[in-house]
């Protein structure tokens, strides 16, 4: 048997560098989801009065709903004037269905002049909605 012809053997080497090669990684937030969320919440505040955020994975599992939860409204905004209350869940803008605070908040800045904004409040059976027209 020739030199040639013999089986090789993978040096020490080969063998450490295969032995643990790192698996890719999938991170996740705590709404199960791996988008990137660039909103803050509070981008509408200055315009219209109110901050949003994302309905919690408990949350929507409780109350069966997806949309964006409106956490404060300042007095004497264009939204306080239509008496919505902290707590309000934002499930449509104008129509068109929202299951976060980034497409709400998208969904509301594309709006011209006239918003409708549908939802419910925890614990109250009935749709709500807020009509009103954005400064500007």
């Amino acid at each position: 048997m020739s030199a040639a012809s013999a089986p090789v053997k993978p040096s020490a080497w080969n063998i450490e560098k295969w032995k643990k090669i790192p698996q890719p990684r999938l991170l996740k937030d705590s709404n199960n989801s791996t988008g990137v969320n660039l909103v803050r919440g509070d981008e509408l505040e200055d315009e219209l009065g109110f901050v949003l955020r994302d309905l919690s994975k408990e949350e929507r599992r409780k109350l069966r709903l997806q949309g964006s939860i409106v956490v404060s409204v300042r007095r004497g905004s264009v939204v306080y004037d239509t008496n919505m209350q902290p707590g309000f869940i934002i499930s449509s803008v104008n129509g068109n269905r929202i299951t976060t605070a980034a497409e709400a908040i998208e969904a509301i800045k594309n709006v011209y002049n006239a918003l409708t904004l549908d939802g419910y409040y925890e614990g109250e059976p009935d749709l709500y909605s807020y009509r009103f027209k954005k400064k500007g």
